[in-house]
């Protein structure tokens, strides 16, 4: 059964010597008093929200001091939709003084008009995909100890991308809005808070979001063209804001502060995740059907935008990955493993790159999670999974499929190892249910969380398109659920992990 949904985030270790180390850790780290991968009954109503608010959360963050914030669609009527924000404190309950009640709409074409701008539309449609927070100075920390002044509090960002078709055309394109920590429009960016850029001839989308370490913003999806006077297209479309919300004139070709990058001359490419690695290049992820059916995509571009030719088993900054010739494979998520070398013992030629997804098989419709870990030059990992070819596929069981939405890298302060955690949704013929998979950094079910490795919380109609994690490594997926009208609700769950260090 496949849905179709809304199109549709520093570890220092001081090492005095093994003996200490070991009697210390042996004081720090008794034995788990949580499950770990359960729902943790203290947030929310027994681990759950599930509000009207949003009609799914496609994207949700965590603020350094604990303050978990989700966006999504908010369906207005047929004609329009909103970008919305929700918050809660840590514990999953509302937080009032965000926005309105603990709520903010986004009507671009209201906001653009407001601004004198011709808008030939009354109520846009508005549709968000992704949300970042964007730290605007460097005083606050995301440790659980972190006391943040607050004067850096209010000046983080939030970041939310997708799309809205408040144009003069009326098509959509890549739109973006950016928040004060508080809810609040921030009119320095952009037109009174937001940006709408048209990209190619035809529409465009964002599905992702990325923040350079000079806070430039960084977002990706794709764009339409034409084939042939009768066929239409897309291609991977990436484009590089300044922190003022204007497109930056040192990225892309011709200046022009965006990139499209195609896998062939009639081939359909949809980007639907962008990372930033440490060396300041953009490593930005999709699928593509250049051999017929859909494959994992990858490119990566230099700090100008141009291809990194370094960059895949052919030099030409791009991958196609097939995971069979019967399968359809579609990335939706990307996490950098560059950074647990300071924290975890890895292998010093491990995967660096980890896209997730999955797979579907053509014949019957029936979904894997998927995932692919490449090494920093572009080749599949060998060692990562189990079978040596660098790729994985997680069934739930014979008679239930998966799809992953979302991924994240947890880092545990106590054992010192870096675990990937995947969250999208499990499902048969007749239900749908929320889904997490913890891996190990090198591909394998970590059978430390739930029931080796996997988490199904059985509420019926529900899935996860998102996923962040808490100081203390709890994670917080959020997604969609069907009321007993029928009608979808934004979901959030939290779930213990085992982190004897900080209990």
């Amino acid at each position: 059964m496949k849905r179709t949904h809304l199109m549709l985030l520093s570890c220092v270790f001081l090492i005095i010597g093994l003996v200490g180390q070991a009697n210390s850790r042996s004081l720090l780290c008794g034995k788990c008093n949580q499950h770990n991968g359960f729902l943790d009954v203290t947030f929310g109503n027994h681990g759950q929200i599930i509000t009207s608010l949003l009609d799914a959360v496609v994207g949700v963050t965590v603020l350094p001091c604990g303050t978990i914030v989700a966006t999504g669609p908010r369906f207005i009527n047929k004609k329009a939709t909103n970008f919305g924000l929700t918050a809660f404190t840590s514990y999953g309950v509302s937080k009032q003084s965000f926005g309105i009640n603990g709520v903010v709409y986004t009507d671009f074409a209201t906001v653009l008009r407001n601004t004198g701008q011709d808008i030939p539309i009354i109520a846009s449609v508005d549709v968000p995909t992704a949300i970042v927070l964007q730290k605007m100075c460097g005083t606050c920390t995301q440790t659980c100890a972190a006391k943040c002044h607050q004067s850096c509090v209010m000046g983080d960002k939030l970041v939310v991308v997708g799309s809205s078709n408040a144009t003069v055309t009326k098509q959509s394109h890549f739109a973006l809005a950016r928040y004060n920590s508080d809810g609040t429009l921030d009119t320095s960016f952009g037109t009174n808070g937001v940006v709408v850029t048209p990209i190619g001839m035809f529409s465009s989308g964002a599905n992702a979001v990325a923040i350079q370490a000079d806070n430039k913003i960084v977002v990706a999806g794709f764009t339409f063209f034409e084939f042939s006077p009768e066929t239409e297209g897309r291609r991977f479309a990436v484009t590089r804001y300044n922190c003022d919300g204007s497109l930056d004139t040192t990225f892309g070709c011709n200046n022009s502060g965006m990139v499209e990058i195609g896998f062939g001359e009639s081939s359909d490419s949809v980007a639907r995740a962008v990372k930033i690695q440490k060396n300041g290049k953009i490593v930005v992820a999709g699928s593509s059907n250049i051999n017929g059916l859909e494959d994992f995509a990858l490119v990566r571009l230099i700090m100008d935008g141009a291809l990194d030719k370094s960059f895949g088993p052919d030099h030409t900054g791009k991958i196609i990955t097939s995971f069979s010739d019967t399968t359809i494979d579609t990335v939706n998520a990307l996490v950098l493993l560059e950074n647990c070398g300071s924290c975890c013992t890895i292998r010093a030629d491990s995967a660096q790159i980890v896209a997730v997804g999955s797979a579907m098989e053509v014949s019957n419709g029936f979904s894997s999670f998927a995932l692919a870990g490449y090494k920093d030059n572009g080749k599949l990992d060998t060692a990562f999974g189990a079978e040596g070819t660098g790729v994985v596929t997680t069934v739930f069981a014979d008679d239930m499929g998966g799809i992953a939405h979302a991924v994240a890298v947890r880092r545990d302060a106590c054992t010192k190892e870096c675990t990937i955690v995947a969250a999208g949704f499990a499902f048969t013929d007749v239900v749908r249910n929320i889904a997490l998979i913890r891996y190990t950094i090198d591909g394998r079910l970590d059978n430390q969380f739930g029931d080796n490795g996997k988490v199904i919380t059985s509420l019926a109609g529900s899935g996860a398109f998102s996923v962040a994690l808490q100081c203390n490594g709890d994670i917080i997926a959020g997604g969609d659920i069907l009321d007993p009208k029928t009608e979808l609700s934004a979901l959030l769950v939290r779930y213990n992990t085992c982190h004897p260090c900080c209990d």
